[in-house]
C-alpha cells in the first residue's frame, strides 16, 4: 500500500494494529529472548522509546509555529521512503549510537516505558492535524541535515514502529 498523505485515522488505526502487535510480542515472550546477533526484543523496543521521545520535541517545536502550512499529497521520494522503511529487509541502514539502548531490561519492562512514551504522540497528531501544520517542517532526528513535513512525520514514525515490531517477532 501506497500512502499519499497523512490520515488521522488511518495513522491511528496502524498505531493501534502496532500496539497489539507489541502486546502479543509480550505475551509470547514476556522475558524477552536474547539475541544471537544484533539486538534482543526488548533493545528494539527502546530503540523505538529513544526515537519516539526525539521525535517528541520536534513535534512540539512545530506545533509551537503561528504560521499554518497545511500538510499535502507526499513526494514520490516520501512515499517510496515508507513503502520501505517499515520492512528490514528492504531498506538496510546503521543505527546511530544515540539510538542505541545500552540498558537491559525485561521485554516487559521496556514495553512499559515504550508504550508510556507512545501514549504522547497521539494528542500530538490529532493537534496538528486540528491545527492544519502538517506542512510545517520537522527536522529529523536521525540526520539533522534532513527535515520533512510534520505529517509525513507521523507517518514515518508508525512504519518505523512496524519495521522494529517484525525484527522484535522475527529474534
Amino acid at each position: 500500500m501506497s500512502i499519499r498523505y497523512f490520515d488521522l485515522e488511518r495513522w491511528q488505526r496502524q498505531m493501534s494494529a502496532n500496539r497489539m502487535r507489541i502486546e502479543a510480542l509480550i505475551l509470547a515472550c514476556p522475558s524477552g529472548k536474547a539475541a544471537s546477533t544484533g539486538w534482543n526484543a526488548a533493545q528494539c523496543l527502546l530503540h523505538l522509546d529513544l526515537t519516539a521521545n526525539a521525535f517528541l520535541s520536534q513535534w512540539n517545536r512545530a506545533l509551537a509555529q503561528t504560521n499554518r502550512s497545511p500538510g499535502s499529497n507526499y513526494a514520490f521520494w516520501w512515499r517510496w521512503f515508507l513503502h520501505n522503511i517499515d520492512n528490514p529487509a528492504r531498506l538496510k541502514s546503521k543505527t546511530s549510537e544515540k539510538f542505541e539502548s545500552k540498558a537491559s531490561p525485561t521485554l516487559e519492562e521496556a514495553a512499559a516505558t515504550y508504550l508510556t512514551t507512545r501514549n504522547k504522540i497521539f494528542p500530538l497528531a490529532s493537534a496538528m492535524q486540528a491545527a492544519s501544520l502538517g506542512g510545517t517542517p520537522v527536522i529529523s532526528p536521525f540526520a539533522s541535515w534532513m527535515s520533512y513535513p510534520m505529517d509525513f512525520s507521523f507517518d514515518l514514525v508508525a512504519a518505523h514502529e512496524l519495521r522494529h515490531i517484525r525484527q522484535a517477532e522475527n529474534i
